[in-house]
């Protein structure tokens, strides 16, 4: 297992442990949850462009302006948020 998924698949654990959940139902699910997120595919980020500035006028030049439409239909995102409103 990756180390990034395994770091990933720890803090959902310890935020879905620190939650007060009663239902068993949903314990369950969230665990579950936990167990498929150790194996899920999580990409490494890190900036592409030196500046700001570059990308910026690499994202306004023409050239990816003709192709931006292709790449947003290509592509998809997926995002969640866990949040621990516990005090």
């Amino acid at each position: 297992m990756k180390l990034t998924r395994l770091r990933i698949a720890i803090v959902v654990a310890a935020t879905v442990a620190a939650l007060d959940v009663d239902n068993p139902s949903l314990r369950r699910n969230l665990n579950a949850m936990v167990t498929k997120l150790a194996a899920f595919p999580v990409a490494r980020t890190r900036p592409f462009f030196d500046s700001m500035e570059k990308a910026r006028e690499i994202y306004d030049s023409g050239d990816h302006q003709a192709i931006v439409g292709k790449r947003h239909a290509a592509s998809s995102s997926h995002f969640a948020v866990l949040v621990n409103t516990r005090s």
